[in-house]
């Protein structure tokens, strides 16, 4: 049997982090609930930490475009 997703997140995001957030230069996981319901309900874990984190890496983004081109 297999484990259900919100049983493997942590270790999952783990491994992410260790095995491929250095093959990038910006890595980020967007933590969400959700469903299979129909309407597919969603939302985000933490709001404010997603919004700041994913602001904080298009701002980086940004800038690096702008200085290399």
């Amino acid at each position: 049997k297999y484990a259900h997703p919100v049983q493997e997140a942590v270790q999952a995001e783990s491994r992410l982090r260790e095995e491929i957030r250095n093959k990038f230069n910006e890595f980020l996981v967007l933590r969400f609930r959700a469903t299979n319901a129909d309407q597919f309900p969603f939302e985000w874990i933490d709001y404010r930490e997603t919004f700041r984190d994913y602001g904080a890496i298009l701002t980086r983004v940004s800038r690096e475009y702008e200085r290399r081109f």
